[in-house]
């Protein structure tokens, strides 16, 4: 019996492990080039606040004045893989050791929401902030210190969404449950000074199996290139070629007139070499149709007519 159950132990322990080396987690620290963030401030409805060390919401007075403090805030989520099987995402806020603004205090619980309307940091404002939905809100709790750091927030529902459709990836926004006097809290901002306490999310998803995509030949190309696909105009397939000149990830979409992603080619890291891929429009409707390379530091749309 000792033996049976030793062998059970030792094939579970090995399933176990084989799972977890199946597993994969992305790291995603708010920063210039994984993000945005910004807050908007009721006291000053029409100016942007694109660059703040902190994330503050907050109900207080400004000159005397009452004035409310939302912070915006969204992940570049392009190094999750399509397809990908999706399992959890947490969120690490931090406060701020450096801040400008008040520090968590008073009766300062608070919801973290979706954001559902698109805005850009340079630009967004209290005006014009974006839309919010309460679906999945996450309470952050009242604070228990000034400047505490909430760790490892569940926000896989919220995240999950943001990944199911990439055009919809509009981040999140901070609200005070109760917007009256005197309750703020305040979090580090990406524009921190102390990079390690800027906002971190982390996402684990299984990844699907390679593609089993392969270079055409041994020749490594001299630069990124898309090609214009062939035939043009098509019914209903037409070929796509594309250069890589060394490894990188490599994004290749179809998109519609109006902008929406309706293909997904490739979502992976390939190795240096020219490609030639098929994209079926069987399912599509006749009309202009953009296919988008991006890898390493290189955006190119080529356009393509589908014609039935």
């Amino acid at each position: 019996m000792k033996t049976v159950l030793s062998t059970f132990a030792i094939i579970s322990l090995m399933l176990i492990h084989d799972i977890s080396l199946c597993q994969s987690v992305i790291s995603i620290r708010l920063g210039p080039t994984t993000g945005q963030d910004c807050n908007v401030a009721s006291y000053i409805p029409d100016t942007p606040l694109p660059t703040y060390p902190d994330m503050v919401a907050a109900a207080w007075t400004y000159q005397g004045e009452f004035n409310l403090w939302r912070p915006l805030f969204k992940f570049n989520l392009r190094g999750v893989p399509a397809r990908a099987q999706f399992l959890n995402a947490r969120l690490s806020l931090f406060g701020n050791p450096y801040p400008v603004s008040a520090l968590h205090s008073g009766a300062n619980k608070s919801y973290l929401r979706k954001v559902t309307s698109a805005w850009d940091h340079n630009t967004v404002t209290w005006e014009t902030q974006p839309d919010f939905s309460t679906v999945n809100q996450v309470e952050l709790p009242e604070s228990t210190s000034p400047t505490q750091d909430y760790l490892d927030i569940d926000v896989s529902a919220l995240v999950e969404d943001m990944l199911l459709d990439s055009t919809t990836n509009f981040g999140f926004v901070i609200m005070n449950r109760f917007e009256n006097i005197y309750r703020s809290m305040n979090f580090a901002s990406s524009d921190c000074i102390d990079s390690s306490k800027r906002p971190l999310l982390v996402i684990s998803y299984m990844p699907n199996p390679p593609t089993g995509i392969a270079p055409l030949n041994e020749n490594i190309p001299a630069g990124y290139d898309l090609s214009q696909n062939f035939p043009n105009p098509f019914n209903p397939v037409t070929n796509v070629d594309f250069d890589i000149p060394a490894q990188s990830f490599v994004s290749l979409k179809i998109f519609d007139q109006l902008g929406r992603e309706v293909s997904t080619m490739v979502n992976e890291n390939l190795s240096a070499g020219s490609y030639r891929l098929q994209w079926d429009g069987n399912n599509f409707g006749s009309g202009t149709y953009f296919i988008r390379l991006e890898a390493g530091s290189k955006m190119i749309t080529k356009r393509m007519m589908l014609i039935k």
